[in-house]
């Protein structure tokens, strides 16, 4: 007995606590396994975790079944009638555990069609799940289902009463929640605008489709879109007036394989109009690089040239705080001038053109297409707003003049969810108006 080894000691201390699945893992992990004191403990294990695990399996309990008999295989050799009870206990295990997998899978494909707004998808996929009334999606579901009715019944009321503005300010809502819904389908089509009466009749708008279109982004500056702009007093054949010592045509900004040149104009006696960029006096076509600052005639407003996108065409003019510098800039828009090549990128932090601490989504691009100039909005829903009230329905969005392009921000499930259970009819619209410039 004194030289039996340790392991035997500590499983017979184990045993008589009354717990031999302990007392099986000391003996197979023995330095060694083969002796003889060894081996008689494990028969003695395995007789009794071997009559503990039918017991519980008699009881119901096949979780405890399970690690009994499983322990007990490890033992040594399993009786006929044992064996023959572990392999159906392996088998069932298997069956629970290929159904409890199937079924995660299932609720993964629920929780992603949630967010897709595939609402009626997730319910079909629900109602195959046994006992899927007790899951908690099944409450989040009932909630985007309750608000998807209430967002399409609003709008109906809306519709009745003539109001299409609050209407498709519900269609919006309900498009969020799930905008493949045959009802929220249905409306957006009745909401279309060729389907609206005129509230404001004489209202007109546009889409860009020149880029000889000259409009206001809002209060963030002036859009010039063309690559090649006479700069000079103003008049009829220039394109970007500026106040001060100028001539009619003072100088020519080109654009040419994204990079920008300044060309200055010649006098009747053949002296360049005065032009210093950087510094520099300019005499002849000077590349610009972004940071530079121009100053057309003497005493005239300086102006900051910034490319603030690689790879992008467009370039911003800023203007020093001097004056206005451009009878293109009136009220409270700011001294900017956005050339409009390519495209134009606001976003909150850099890289983009235009820097809006409190847009709400992730950026807006406008971009010239075959089209005209379009939109596409990044982490937010966007909307183009009429003048008479209606909602341009193009695909892809494109610029109308005069509009707002309206944006709202865009949440994760559980943003929206909570957002929309303790402020559902807050708004997050965020509007960018797109004005004439006389």
């Amino acid at each position: 007995m004194f030289l039996d080894p340790i392991e035997c000691k500590h499983a017979t201390d184990l045993l008589r606590a009354g717990a031999p699945l302990q007392a099986a893992q000391v003996l197979l992990k023995a330095t060694q396994p083969g002796h003889r004191r060894v081996q008689q403990l494990l028969i003695e294990v395995q007789r009794i975790l071997i009559e503990k695990g039918q017991a519980f399996w008699k009881e119901g309990q096949k979780e405890a079944a399970y690690e009994h008999l499983k322990v007990a295989s490890q033992c040594g050799q399993l009786p006929g009638e044992v064996q023959q009870l572990w392999n159906q206990i392996e088998a069932e295990r298997r069956k629970r555990q290929l159904e409890e997998q199937w079924q995660q899978q299932r609720l993964q494909q629920v929780q992603e069609l949630l967010q897709e707004g595939r609402l009626q998808t997730a319910e079909n996929i629900l109602q195959a799940i046994p006992n899927a009334e007790t899951l908690p999606i099944q409450k989040d579901l009932k909630i985007w289902r309750e608000r998807l009715e209430a967002y399409l019944r609003q709008a109906r009321e809306c519709l009745a009463a003539g109001n299409y503005r609050a209407a498709w300010e519900c269609y919006r809502k309900a498009h969020r929640v799930s905008p493949r819904d045959p009802a929220v389908i249905a409306l957006g089509e009745s909401l279309s605008p060729s389907k609206q009466p005129r509230e404001q009749p004489g209202g007109e708008s546009r889409p860009i489709c020149d880029r000889e279109t000259v409009f206001a982004l809002g209060g963030l500056g002036v859009v010039l879109s063309a690559s090649e702009l006479t700069v000079g007093r103003p008049g009829e054949e220039v394109q970007l007036p500026l106040w001060g010592k100028l001539r009619t045509r003072h100088a020519q900004l080109v654009q040419n394989r994204g990079r920008w040149q300044i060309v200055p104009y010649c006098d009747s006696q053949g002296v360049p109009c005065h032009i210093s960029a950087a510094g520099q006096k300019v005499t002849g076509p000077v590349i610009l690089r972004s940071g530079d600052t121009i100053r057309f005639g003497e005493g005239g407003t300086r102006w900051r040239f910034v490319q603030p996108v690689a790879g992008s065409a467009t370039a911003i003019l800023e203007g020093d705080s001097a004056g206005l510098g451009s009878p293109l800039i009136r009220g409270s828009a700011q001294r900017r001038i956005i050339l409009l090549i390519d495209q134009c990128i606001l976003a909150a932090e850099p890289p983009a053109h235009l820097i809006v601490r409190d847009l709400p989504c992730h950026n807006l691009t406008l971009r010239w297409t075959a089209e005209g100039l379009t939109y596409e909005v990044a982490g937010g829903c966007a909307s183009t707003l009429l003048p008479d009230g209606s909602y341009a329905a193009d695909d892809p969005p494109r610029v109308y003049l005069p509009s707002e392009i309206r944006i709202e921000e865009m949440l994760d499930e559980a943003e929206w969810l909570g957002r929309i259970m303790t402020s559902p009819q807050t708004s997050q619209d965020w509007c960018l108006p797109i004005l004439p410039v006389a």
